[in-house]
């Protein structure tokens, strides 16, 4: 028996600078190995100590008289050269992620602690039981958490409530073109701000849908009440007729006065108008559908398509209930629709300065014609006959005159504009 043989023989572990490996008792995470795996044939001492791949006595190549459970330290194998060898995510800790009871290789789940610094989640391994932190794609993992509300059109959704537009159809967010068309797609969809994108505009952009009057589907377009006159919105502000937004992002039905991009690009069949005292209160709003109609929008009817006004035939009843009930109107002329100036209603009339005119709504006189009115109903009210009547220039509400107009008295409302 060589010395060499019979110094194995004993069973006598050397210190850890010895070369021939740990003491076969030891079976530690150092190893990399527990000695219960290694064949019958082989002394435990004969597996590789974790900083010496080869036996520093024999010169022999450690891997030479084991069989494939021997398990290199991580610092002599790169993790990208055996998907089998399982190595510390950080590429060379003393302390392999091998089971230190079983010995097995990768396949056995990683330390939560070592796994984690690899950027893995604990428990996780690719197909090859192999870790690596820098790998990008390895089955073990986790996706990013998915978009789980007012997702924007285009992300995968599983129900509507997770999409921006409230509509979620093919497992993708997507936008509908107006609240109507939303409406439509879904029809439980409750009242609040979606995501909309009419046809031929750029972007999607927010806006308050009402789901429940007047059988729901309609697009706020306009918010208007100010106190005192002239208001932000009556007749001669610019913004009916420019493209500035004002608060676009009040989509609500708060009293804050707001133009929003709806009015410039919603095309509709139907117009809804809605007023509440100026005072924030808890009535609900008056409602009265008004029958116009536009391919492009709001904007474009009062600003380019009928700049010397659309009529409308409601009636005086009709708009009157629309404001307050202590509203007024005279009782002659009567004129109403889209752009009510009596310059753009009646040949014979000039521009006369000082008569009531209103954007939407009706316009009124205490005398038989239409060429000098004192009073209005609606958005976007003028009056400045001040020697007469007294200046009422609101954005929504009504003038009914002074006594001496035979009218009766001014109510400032706050509206709202709806689009279907």
């Amino acid at each position: 028996m060589s010395p060499l043989f019979a110094l194995a023989s004993m069973g006598c572990g050397l210190n850890a600078a010895g070369m021939l490996g740990p003491d076969a008792t030891a079976g530690d995470a150092t190893s990399g190995s527990d000695v219960s795996t290694l064949p019958p044939t082989r002394d435990a001492r004969a597996s590789h100590d974790a900083s010496a791949p080869h036996d520093a006595t024999t010169g022999r190549e450690a891997a030479t008289p084991g069989d494939g459970a021997a398990h290199p330290d991580a610092t002599s194998v790169d993790a990208a050269a055996d998907g089998a060898a399982s190595h510390d995510a950080t590429g060379g800790d003393a302390t392999p992620l091998h089971d230190a009871t079983t010995g097995q290789d990768g396949t056995t789940p990683h330390d939560s602690s070592t796994a984690a610094e690899g950027g893995h989640e604990a428990g996780h391994v690719d197909a090859g039981g192999s870790v690596d932190g820098a790998s990008k794609g390895d089955a073990g993992i986790d996706a990013p958490p998915a978009c789980t509300s007012a997702c924007a059109a285009g992300v995968a959704c599983t129900s509507n409530t997770q999409c921006a537009s409230g509509y979620c159809t093919g497992s993708v967010c997507t936008n509908t073109t107006s609240c109507s068309a939303l409406h439509t797609a879904v029809a439980s969809a409750p009242s609040g701000a979606y995501a909309i994108q009419p046809t031929g505009a750029p972007s999607a952009f927010s806006a308050y849908c009402d789901m429940t009057d007047q059988g729901g589907g309609w697009t706020l377009v306009l918010k208007a009440g100010t106190a005192g006159s002239p208001g932000t919105f009556d007749y001669t502000s610019a913004y009916w007729t420019n493209t500035t937004l004002l608060n676009p992002d009040s989509t609500d039905m708060s009293q804050t006065e707001a133009k929003f991009q709806s009015y410039l690009s919603v095309p509709f069949g139907q117009v809804l108008a809605m007023m509440v005292p100026l005072a924030p209160t808890a009535v609900k709003p008056t409602q009265l559908p008004i029958p116009l109609t536009d391919t492009t929008s709001l904007a474009h009817l009062i600003g380019t398509a009928a700049p010397n006004a659309t009529t409308t035939t409601l009636g005086v009843p009709a708009w009157k209930g629309l404001t307050s009930p202590n509203a007024t109107i005279q009782p002659h002329c009567n004129m109403e629709g889209v752009n009510v100036n009596p310059v753009n209603h009646a040949a014979a009339c000039t521009a006369a300065s000082g008569a009531a005119r209103v954007r939407i709504g009706l316009i009124a006189n205490d005398l038989n014609d239409c060429c000098s009115p004192d009073s209005y109903i609606g958005f976007g009210g003028e009056y400045d006959y001040a020697g007469i009547c007294g200046a009422a220039s609101y954005s929504a509400g009504s003038m009914g005159g002074s006594p001496a107009c035979t009218g009766g008295a001014n109510v400032q409302d706050f509206g709202y504009l709806f689009v279907k």
